[in-house]
């Protein structure tokens, strides 16, 4: 007969073997570890561009208050600077890590579009006005973004090879392009003739195409993918929630909310069709920063190790060909941080949730 010892020190390291088994099982569990990527000095930043190498572009606030474009690469936090103005911010890098943004000028009368490249800052120039924004750039160094005509209007432009382009409107009197593709494929929005809605625009080189919505006013395109997939957001036919969206071509489908009263909205995409944003619930006053991938919708906060940080996952911004994510989230002083989303490579995957429509 096989004799179990029943002294107590004995249950004792078994019952702490089987705790911690099962805390590591649950660490293992997670599908993405989070590195608060820390500011310029200041007490706020934020995530709002990665590239393939997991190189980070934002902004945040210097600790003289002023807001500045920051690249954090392995960790640390650089200052962009600016074109001698205060304030600065990255929106776009592309895989060699040229950066893509605005900066104010001198006494912040007038504020350019601007590329980081090569410890050097770059001023693009506008269409004729005080203002423009680089929102995004591709590999090709083809860049996307805004500009204030002369007659103060804002248009969507594109600048290459030293040229500056207006990519026009649906009719309405501004537009804007917030991403582009390897292909140079700019997607973002445009005033629609007499300016009574905003629609999700594609720019291919055939002029502005209007993508439409999903029967509600105004919808507006965030990212797209070398595939010409595009990711953003809609209103619903009354106007009262927005839902995450996905165009391929000009057919609009609805990437679906956490629970059917809220909302929802995209701006990232990867070439594997993962898409990032966020859901915000119909009481709440803080998004939840979300995913969508494989037919399935996923909290970032359930599914990513936040043990010990503090953090509230907001809004995911970026998403790379790793699956790293980048965006910001709340600390426990309510400040916003730059945070950055790694795959563990934890098995099994997170259970799938099925969006709500």
């Amino acid at each position: 007969m096989r004799q179990t010892s029943q002294h107590p020190l004995c249950t004792c390291i078994i019952a702490a073997l089987l705790g911690l088994a099962a805390q590591a099982a649950g660490a293992a569990a997670y599908a993405y570890a989070v590195t608060d990527l820390g500011t310029a000095g200041g007490p706020l930043s934020a995530a709002t561009a990665l590239n393939d190498g997991g190189t980070v572009g934002g902004y945040s606030q210097t600790g003289g208050g002023r807001t500045h474009a920051v690249a954090w690469r392995g960790g640390a936090a650089r200052d962009l600077g600016t074109l001698g103005g205060s304030h600065s911010g990255v929106a776009g890098v592309n895989t060699q890590g040229v950066m893509a943004g605005y900066a104010y000028a001198s006494g912040d009368a007038a504020s350019h579009a601007v590329l980081w490249r090569g410890g050097a800052i770059v001023d693009l120039g506008t269409l004729g006005g005080a203002f423009s924004s680089a929102n995004a750039i591709n590999d090709g160094g083809q860049v996307a973004g805004m500009s204030h005509l002369a007659d103060g209007r804002m248009h969507a432009a594109y600048w290459s090879g030293g040229r500056k382009t207006d990519l026009g409107t649906l009719g309405g009197s501004a537009s804007n392009a917030l991403a582009i593709n390897s292909r140079g494929w700019a997607v973002g929005y445009s005033y629609v003739g007499g300016d009574t809605a905003a629609h999700a625009t594609l720019w291919n080189g055939r002029g502005a195409i209007d993508l439409g919505t999903l029967g509600g006013t105004g919808s507006s395109a965030q990212a797209i993918n070398d595939a010409g997939l595009i990711a953003g957001t809609s209103e619903l036919k009354d106007d009262r929630q927005s839902r995450a969206t996905l165009w391929r071509g000009r057919s609009a489908s609805s990437l679906g909310a956490l629970r059917p009263q809220d909302s929802s909205g995209a701006y990232g995409i990867n070439n594997a069709g993962v898409v990032v944003g966020y859901n915000l619930a119909q009481s709440a006053r803080v998004s939840r920063a979300t995913m969508w991938a494989n037919g399935c919708i996923h909290d970032l906060n359930d599914i990513t190790d936040l043990g010990g940080t503090g953090l509230t996952l907001v809004q995911a911004n970026a998403v790379n060909e790793r699956g790293q994510i980048a965006g910001f989230a709340l600390n426990g002083n309510a400040e916003t941080r730059a945070v950055l989303l790694t795959p563990t490579g934890s098995q099994p995957q997170p259970a799938c949730r099925r969006p709500a429509p």
